[in-house]
């Protein structure tokens, strides 16, 4: 189903009601990780899913290839996000702004470009 959303556009036709309900949930699961507010609105439990799927079809048909971000396992890794700034500067953050580390990382995960320019700045400072 997800070859025929992104690559074979012509096999997404041929595809019954039954096998867009049946891989529903999977497709809008893996979907949730590009677009997540959408995946979000087509998860309520009175959508009808061969629908969704089809309003999924419709927003991709004009891509030809599967988006990088759909077969990754978490392209929000929070450890990555974290390493990626320095311990001085991740100190320097949190005493400024009283920070546990809880918090420093729930903005980081977030948050990252507010706390990119809350860093520069204060290393202006």
């Amino acid at each position: 189903m997800v070859d025929s959303i992104f690559q074979n556009k012509k096999n997404y036709h041929t595809a019954t009601d039954e096998d867009k309900i049946n891989t529903f949930f999977i497709v809008n699961k893996k979907f949730s990780l590009g677009k997540l507010e959408i995946s979000q609105f087509f998860n309520h439990k009175c959508i009808d899913k061969a629908s969704a799927m089809d309003l999924w079809f419709l927003l991709y048909r004009n891509v030809n290839k599967t988006p990088g971000w759909y077969w990754t396992k978490n392209p929000n890794k929070k450890e990555d996000k974290i390493k990626s700034i320095s311990k001085t500067d991740k100190e320097m953050l949190m005493e400024y702004y009283k920070l546990s580390e809880k918090d420093f990382e729930f903005l980081c995960e977030h948050y990252r470009d507010d706390v990119d320019y809350k860093i520069k700045i204060l290393n202006r400072i």
